[in-house]
């Protein structure tokens, strides 16, 4: 599992979120991604995405909003269908931005890269054989803080 959490103030892609918002956001294998939101609504956001040719991929986009209210009134329900057009409509701009994206070949100067490269690392379990995944994952195991930024206040606890 890659794990990636994000925390402080900002808005939210979906109307009413203007407060604190906080995300925790994984992959489960390489093509599912799960993110916890916790703000105003608390949402659950999946994207899953399957290669279909060279280039290409299908992608699939949900946001779970979970109602204030023991049963949702009509306000929660039209409250949800608008955070799940704007969340959705957030991750479309994307594909914007990896049309004209080129590989970045060269490391940024001075960037501290520890925990970002642990990524491309934990990928290669999926495309090497099964007896291989050991190799891969015990390097990466574990909590990649990058340099000069504290850890998540749930991460800091453990």
């Amino acid at each position: 599992m890659s794990i990636a959490s994000s925390r402080g103030a900002g808005t939210a892609p979906w109307p009413i979120a203007t407060q604190c918002w906080e995300t925790d956001t994984w992959y489960t294998g390489p093509s599912i991604l799960l993110s916890r939101h916790r703000g105003i609504y608390d949402a659950f956001e999946i994207i899953a995405h399957a290669p279909i040719d060279d280039g290409v991929v299908k992608v699939w986009h949900g946001l779970l909003v979970k109602s204030p209210n023991e049963v949702a009134t009509e306000a929660d329900v039209a409250m949800a269908r608008a955070s799940q057009a704007a969340a959705c409509a957030a991750f479309s701009q994307d594909f914007e931005v990896w049309s004209h994206k080129a590989p970045g070949l060269q490391r940024a100067a001075g960037v501290d890269r520890r925990a970002v490269r642990q990524g491309p690392i934990w990928y290669r379990q999926f495309y090497n054989p099964r007896a291989r995944v050991e190799e891969f994952t015990r390097v990466v195991d574990g909590i990649h803080v990058v340099r000069g930024m504290d850890p998540a206040p749930s991460l800091a606890a453990e």
